[in-house]
């Protein structure tokens, strides 16, 4: 199973790619994957509800993660970010206005504004603001015309109650899984060397390298205690240098240290 998330967290990952770019690139897949699968039960619950427009609705949301995957896949990279965040919010806006406001939906808003902060890098930081503000206009909208854009679905208060349930434990998991993933992408990784030999593509030798320098070795102690050739050390850190985009062990450091 860990090997399959890692798998698929690595999904359109090139060494050429910055570091942060990487670990952007690695926590969309892991949203993509999160909302997909947390999504997917909603499509048998509505079936078995009766409500298979909803459930309709629903599959929309999983395939779309699956296509943002691909997208990645494919370095679309901010291009899947886009169509995720505007392929979560149209399922929103359809069920809150079929179900009504005591269903709960609405408040997936809140949900998908942490996600559309989390996925977009301080570079990207037009779409991030575009889509905070289109998620509020869009609470506010269904609040203020009273959810009456589109047609009501007749469902009984039991029925409604058992959805308005199902989604706020959705909604609890979605923001959880987004925000550890974003601790454990975003800061946690800074410093995991575990997690650069899985995305950054460094060897075994590579990561004791990288693990001395940061202890503040030079190259002569990290070629002896390597039992190695200290030209054997520059063409290691030649190498690190490359993946990383960087010129110097000072910004590699300094990189590895944020």
């Amino acid at each position: 199973m860990q090997s399959f998330l890692t798998k698929l967290s690595s999904i359109g990952l090139r060494k050429e790619l910055s570091l942060e770019d990487k670990k952007r690139i690695v926590l969309s897949n892991k949203l993509f994957f999160i909302y997909s699968f947390l999504i997917t039960p909603h499509i048998l619950f509505y079936l078995i509800l009766g409500i298979p427009l909803i459930s309709m609705v629903a599959a929309y949301g999983v395939v779309s993660g699956i296509v943002c995957l691909y997208l990645n896949s494919k370095e679309f990279y901010t291009a899947s970010r886009i169509l995720f965040v505007l392929s979560i919010s149209l399922p929103i806006f359809i069920c809150s206005n079929l179900l009504g406001p005591q269903s709960g939906v609405q408040y997936a808003c809140f949900a998908i504004m942490i996600s559309s902060f989390v996925l977009f890098s301080d570079e990207e930081k037009r779409f991030r603001y575009a889509f905070l503000l289109l998620h509020t206009v869009t609470y506010f909208s269904l609040e203020i015309f009273g959810y009456d854009f589109l047609y009501r679905i007749e469902i009984s208060s039991g029925v409604l109650e058992s959805i308005r349930l199902f989604i706020i434990a959705s909604l609890f998991l979605i923001v959880v899984f987004t925000m550890r993933s974003y601790h454990d992408v975003v800061h946690r990784c800074k410093l995991s060397l575990s997690w650069m030999k899985q995305y950054c593509a460094i060897t075994d030798r590579e990561t004791d390298i990288v693990t001395l320098l940061l202890e503040g070795k030079s190259n002569k102690d990290i070629a002896q205690e390597l039992f190695v050739e200290e030209g054997t050390i520059k063409k290691h850190l030649q190498s690190i240098f490359k993946k990383f985009q960087v010129k110097s062990r000072a910004e590699l450091i300094a990189l590895l240290s944020k």
